[in-house]
């Protein structure tokens, strides 16, 4: 008996250059986006995802005049695709692990402001992990904000994270690398900016309106601040940044990430230390019991760029 549905045609090599291309073109948000990454013409790009949508029956994206925005097959498709994509790269690299080469790509996620601290040794790292023989991985690195890195390495698109992780709970690997202060600052052109000694007391600070990273304070906020008045919320230190030298907002921000525009007479601590908080920085992965080698590798480096500069190698948080 027939079946009243389609026959779905079966995966050709020729459709794994379509995911391929497709997933990169939704990641870069339009065909023009990602040329570069696929590097390969417009029509090519277009002709390949109409080649896939015919061949399946399926609409991925729309694309034109109007803009580029995935169907909502596309999302499904989009979902399926980047984990097939991982899969594969994965086994590729399981293979080249075994005959000793690193191989496949290496994701790593890290806030631009990360690299104003002097503990911060991502580019050393990346340096010594580059310079192992026989390593032909390939490297990828992003920003994010917490949610999405976080859902990246426990979903496995993000192999390595670099931040500060309060909400982490199961899935992940915490190392705990250095520690940074958290102050309050203002921008020239707030009224606190050139207050006399005094006049920037806590009545008046809570006065004014601050630019949050979250609208749920967490537990290492200072209790003074717990109560703002929250008119804007900012995720990054580089939009939290941007919005204290509008000159119309407070925010709290990592010292060494504050300190060039405090420096340059751009911005000013407010308070004292009831109002800064410590934080752990951390190096996070995805928690499995034997971790991709290219992952194992770079921690090794890592561990080693630490030593190397005097510093205290990354330590497993909590015991786990």
């Amino acid at each position: 008996m027939r079946s009243m549905y389609p026959e779905v045609p079966s995966l050709q090599i020729s459709d794994l250059e379509a995911l391929r291309m497709f997933v990169a073109v939704a990641d870069a948000g339009g065909l023009s986006a990602a040329q570069g990454r696929i590097g390969a013409s417009l029509s090519r790009i277009s002709q390949v995802l109409n080649d896939f949508e015919k061949r399946f029956d399926v609409k991925l994206c729309l694309r034109g005049r109007s803009g580029f925005a995935l169907t909502e097959a596309g999302e499904h498709v989009y979902a399926s695709a980047a984990a097939l994509l991982r899969m594969l790269e994965a086994f590729e690299a399981d293979l080249a692990a075994y005959r000793g080469t690193l191989a496949g790509q290496l994701c790593i996620v890290a806030h631009e402001g990360d690299a104003s601290h002097p503990a911060f040794l991502l580019p050393q790292a990346i340096n010594r992990f580059l310079s192992r023989d026989r390593n032909e991985t390939r490297l990828r690195l992003l920003s994010g904000p917490e949610d999405v890195i976080l859902n990246g390495v426990v979903g496995g698109s993000i192999d390595i994270a670099f931040g500060y992780f309060p909400s982490a709970r199961s899935g992940v690997t915490r190392y705990v690398l250095h520690e940074e202060t958290v102050n309050l600052y203002c921008g020239v052109g707030h009224p606190l900016f050139g207050a006399a000694p005094g006049e920037d007391n806590l009545p008046a600070i809570l006065s004014h309106e601050f630019a949050v990273r979250s609208m749920a304070p967490g537990p290492q906020i200072p209790p003074p601040l717990r109560g703002v008045k929250a008119r804007a919320l900012a995720v990054s230190q580089d939009s939290r940044a941007l919005l204290v030298l509008s000159g119309k907002f407070l925010a709290l921000l990592p010292e060494h990430f504050a300190r060039r525009w405090v420096e340059g007479g751009q911005m000013r601590r407010l308070g004292g230390d009831d109002l800064s908080y410590r934080i752990r920085a951390e190096l996070i992965t995805r928690d499995t019991k034997i971790p991709p080698a290219a992952v194992a590798a770079f921690l090794e480096d890592y561990a080693a760029a630490c030593v190397q500069n005097m510093l205290d190698a990354p330590r497993l948080k909590d015991g786990g």
